[in-house]
């Protein structure tokens, strides 16, 4: 017999030593009533219990009824089956924009840590959903594949820094090409080639917006073709703002004149790749709240792929011991008064 929660029997050593102080406190009142009272008189008084037999069965049952309480808290369990369930699953891929405009301070604190904050909230708020991260600027970087192990890819968000990027600029059709490929290592290592073509495959971008490539479009109509949702994030300000040189520098970014670069986000143009990929827009900003809004979004998507898990099962019999302890107390309960 096993236990799932075994901490509960250290209960047993305050029940014994309940018991043991109960016992010292009728022992030492008992002895007081024997040294000014004679037995006669206590039965008059109705200070003597004649019906020992029933005082013994009412502390025996009382005492049987603590002991079934702490084993059935216990959880005992006797044995095991083989048990299987359909699992409802979906994946998504996280594409963040790490080029230096998203170190922007437009918004507060900054594009890229709101960026961060948000994509947190999501991942807490979603669930029976693998997510992989890709990373991009000029150059893309594969953070994590597909994991269910939602808590390692809030630490890989956490240390995402724009200065990691080896390559500035903002290659989103490469970055999308990377998360293509995402999905096909995945199918791949399942076998399931049939099943891959006809899911719809979610891939979330948040950026602001400004694309160094001029064929991103026609890439991203192509993706629709092939059953790939894109949800894109816009993050920034219309009026745009000053671009640091590094995640904690006030220092900024100037121009061949001298004048510093402003950075305004193109949301323009995200609405334009999320509507050819079957996907949609949303404005990121302080009080957005987008988390909610985006988890609501990729559950009304189609894309869910369902899958068989087996796994076993312990039998619990804690019920039995509960039900003992019930009756131990209404037992104890009935003798109580018998005794009386």
């Amino acid at each position: 017999m096993r236990f799932s929660n075994p901490e509960w029997f250290f209960a047993i050593f305050i029940l014994i030593l309940i018991l043991l102080l109960w016992r010292y406190r009728s022992k030492r009142d008992q002895t007081k009533l024997e040294k000014f009272f004679s037995k006669e008189n206590r039965i008059n008084l109705g200070l003597e219990n004649e019906n020992l037999l029933y005082s013994h069965l009412y502390r025996g049952f009382l005492i049987l009824f603590m002991f079934f309480l702490v084993l059935s808290l216990a959880r005992p369990q006797l044995g095991s089956k083989k048990a299987s369930k359909i699992i409802s699953e979906r994946s998504v891929v996280f594409l963040v924009d790490l080029s230096r405009s998203m170190l922007t301070r437009d918004i507060t604190p900054s594009r890229l840590d709101l960026t961060k904050f948000e994509i947190k909230k999501t991942l807490k708020l979603i669930t029976d959903t693998k997510v992989g991260l890709i990373a991009f600027a000029g150059n893309v970087d594969l953070i994590s594949p597909l994991t269910e192990d939602l808590s390692a890819i809030e630490d890989f968000i956490d240390s995402l820094s724009a200065d990691s990027m080896t390559i500035q600029g903002t290659e989103i059709r490469t970055a999308l090409d990377e998360a293509k490929g995402f999905f096909r290592r995945a199918s791949e290592a399942e076998e399931d080639d049939e099943a891959f073509k006809k899911e719809s495959k979610v891939i979330v971008l948040f950026t602001d917006g400004e694309d160094h490539q001029s064929d991103t479009l026609d890439f991203v109509k192509s993706m629709a073709d092939e059953n790939y949702v894109l949800i894109t994030v816009g993050v920034g300000s219309l009026e745009g703002g000053y671009v640091p040189k590094s995640d904690n520098s006030t220092a900024v970014i100037k121009d061949g004149s001298g004048q510093p670069v402003i950075s305004k986000p193109n949301f323009d143009f995200l609405k334009d790749i999320s509507k050819s990929a079957k996907g949609s827009f949303f404005y990121l900003d302080p009080v957005s709240d987008l988390a909610p809004k985006l988890k609501k979004s990729l559950e009304s998507l189609d894309s869910v792929k369902q899958s068989q898990k087996d796994f076993v099962v312990n039998n619990e019999v804690y019920q039995v011991f509960l039900i003992l302890s019930l009756l131990s107390l209404m037992l104890s309960l009935v003798f109580s008064r018998l005794r009386e």
